[in-house]
């Protein structure tokens, strides 16, 4: 009968989480594809993740920036998932992380398969959990060091909200699409994989919340060592065998309280006196959460996407580096005041097969070339730099340094223009120790920083028939 009121009184609770957990999944990949088709209206993933806002820490702190992709709203969501913690522990995590639900959903499909977790051993199992601490401090010291975002191309849930356009994942993504694959697969059997293994974000909230006055507590007197609560709990922690749980591992999705036979004997407690039920709890995550998103919206200080080209325009001061693939050639001809027939003739396109109003990163799909957005950047400051005036055109039958594509290597392109790999690395300024010549030049970014798109090479080589009185 105890148990049956105890079920009865909490259930709510149960409900209003998974409701809540489907609400947000549902919201958030919608937000992924819709990305894909509209960038200016629907923000990037990485400005929807507390993790950017800890990466870009460093670069706001001491350079005053935000590192690419990264926007504002990273850090709210960062200091948001911080008021969390004290308040109500890894509620972040247990109530809101949609990463976390896709592994819950596949850990329901496992237990509904099998009848059963399969869980490691509790050595294996708590050496393993230590992988997250070198991992959270390489991805997050490595983006305060390279200034850019170390963990993207492994981030399983960058691969996830990538998944509308496949095509883009398999070339982007690879490494996260497979680690998303492993998790999810993983979670079948052994519940939230990534969560326990692998999630930096997770356990810097975990180290956080060892000083959150915010605590699970069971009361020994009271327990009848059923061990229900250990079943039932989505990380494995040991609660039947603890006094106060473990609080780095430790969700507050409240998943134990309710299934405990004994009222009162597994409670969510704040500086040691009793806290509210779970389903008030739940009301707090929901209230904190959104309640500060909703603030900085209305003061304008949220902002989870790029200024739209009308704000650029009123706002002025851009330069041709902040030129987006998700802009038209219209929108750069607005935004740099040249005609349209202009940039047409100078990027070397036909305006009968590229409408004006393409984003320019899909040029190359209608075109069936390698062309890259950098291509109209360079374009559009040697338009501003000549006053218009177009540089000198290379002689029949010789390449020009504009010409050079992003999937081309260093050593290709030295080849090409019959430039020494040493004085091509010493104008780059590269190390080829760290930077192999077989490196295409659209990927010389990932290694060398964000700066180094394929226009740099395109310079760099100009500069070097510049010196050579040769023109390419």
């Amino acid at each position: 009968m105890k148990l049956r009121k105890s079920l009865k009184k909490v259930r709510p609770a149960m409900w209003f989480r998974y409701g809540l957990l489907a609400f947000i999944l549902i919201y958030i990949t919608y937000i992924g594809i819709m990305h894909q088709r509209d960038q200016l209206v629907f923000p990037p993933v990485d400005a929807l993740c507390p993790f950017g806002g800890l990466e870009s820490l460093f670069s706001l702190l001491f350079q005053g920036k935000y590192l690419n992709r990264i926007f504002s709203s990273s850090f709210i969501l960062l200091g948001i998932t911080i008021i969390l913690v004290f308040v109500s522990g890894r509620s972040f995590c247990g109530w809101i992380c949609p990463l976390g639900t896709l592994q819950g959903l596949m850990g329901g499909i496992g237990r509904r398969l099998t009848g059963r977790k399969f869980p490691l051993s509790l050595q294996v199992d708590q050496r393993v959990r230590y992988m997250r601490y070198p991992i959270l401090i390489i991805f997050t010291v490595g983006a305060w060091i390279g200034g850019k975002l170390l963990i993207r191309p492994y981030d399983p849930w960058v691969a996830y909200m990538h998944l509308s356009e496949f095509g883009d994942v398999i070339e982007e993504f690879p490494i996260g699409l497979v680690i998303l694959v492993v998790s999810l697969i993983a979670s079948l059997f052994i519940p939230r994989f990534f969560c326990r293994y692998l999630c930096p974000m997770g356990i810097f909230l975990g180290l956080v919340n060892r000083l959150s006055p915010f605590r699970l507590e069971r009361n020994q007197d009271t327990c009848i060592d059923c061990m229900l609560c250990d079943k039932k709990c989505p990380v494995g922690i040991p609660v039947q065998s603890m006094i106060e749980v473990d609080r780095v591992e430790c969700l507050s999705c409240g998943e134990c309280v309710p299934i405990c036979p004994v009222p009162e004997t597994l409670e969510f407690k704040f500086a040691r006196r009793r806290l509210i039920t779970p389903l008030a709890l739940g009301l707090m995550v929901v209230l904190v959460f959104f309640g500060v998103i909703g603030l900085t919206k209305a003061l304008g200080v949220y902002k989870s996407t790029a200024p739209s080209v009308r704000e650029m325009i009123m706002t002025g001061g851009i330069t041709p580096d902040e030129i987006k693939g998700y802009m038209t050639i219209d929108d750069v001809s607005r935004l740099f005041v040249i005609p349209v027939d202009t940039l047409y003739a100078r990027l070397n396109i036909d305006p009968n097969a590229v409408a004006s109003g393409t984003k320019l990163k899909e040029i190359n799909k209608v075109l069936h070339t390698d062309f890259e957005t950098d291509s109209v950047r360079i374009v559009v400051r040697q338009i501003l730099e000549g006053g218009g005036q177009a540089p000198d055109m290379p002689k029949p039958g010789q390449p020009s340094p504009q010409s050079i594509m992003g999937t081309q290597t260093i050593r290709e392109v030295a080849e090409q223009f019959h430039i020494s790999l040493f004085e091509l690395y010493q104008e780059l300024d590269l190390d080829s120790t760290s930077i192999p010549p077989d490196t295409p030049c659209r990927n010389i970014k990932t290694l060398a920083g964000e700066s180094y798109h394929t226009s740099v090479v395109r310079e760099a080589v100009t500069r070097i028939l510049a010196r050579r009185k040769t023109v390419p």
